[in-house]
């Protein structure tokens, strides 16, 4: 699945190796004919190093193999209104379906693709021992799409939660053996884990 993202996101997270593509839209510009994207800082994930692009454009980025765990600043001109600064992150990994789970280290990124027709929706195992390294109690994934969710600083390096995914009509969606988990663990760019109990 190939992503897109705004020209004027104040936040992009990305992994390395992905090609994705920067839109922009008309109303956006304004009366521009084309937003400018570009980058100073010495961590500057992408090839090529500058974009130009307009609506419809389909302008293709490439993030280096290399630049796990990095972090980037960059700017648009004409500038985001009401957004600065803006910023590319790279996570580790691409964690792909959460039924592969994840392994991701404190304050890093999980990105679950979801590459079916139905929402497919994650929760903590009721079993979990109390804390749970992400922000809210259930996530949505829409259909044909993704979902970035950043890891809790705070989360003990070790730490194994399991996961419950199910379609919105309650299906559980993974044909695995054992349970999918998100493990936190120092590098983080392990591959999906699962429990096998």
């Amino acid at each position: 699945m190939q992503r897109a993202f705004n020209a004027y996101s104040p936040t992009i997270v990305t992994y390395p190796g992905e090609q994705f593509v920067w839109t922009v839209n008309q109303a956006e510009l304004g009366s521009a004919a084309s937003i400018h994207i570009s980058s100073t800082d010495p961590n500057w994930p992408l090839t090529p190093k500058t974009f130009d692009v307009t609506p419809g454009s389909n302008n293709l980025a490439t993030v280096s193999n290399t630049a796990a765990g990095t972090e980037a600043t960059f700017t648009c001109s004409p500038a985001a209104p009401n957004v600065s600064p803006q910023t590319i992150y790279v996570a580790e990994r691409c964690s792909g379906s959460p039924c592969n789970g994840a392994t991701v280290r404190p304050g890093g990124h999980i990105i679950w693709t979801n590459d079916s027709s139905d929402v497919l929706i994650v929760k903590p195992d009721p079993n979990n021992a109390g804390y749970w390294p992400l922000a809210a109690p259930a996530y949505a994934i829409p259909p044909n799409s993704w979902l970035t969710l950043e890891v809790d600083a705070g989360a003990l390096l070790g730490k194994q939660y399991g996961i419950v995914v199910t379609t919105a009509d309650g299906v559980n969606p993974c044909d695995i053996l054992g349970q999918p988990i998100i493990v936190v663990q120092s590098g983080g760019g392990g591959v999906g884990h699962k429990h096998h109990g």
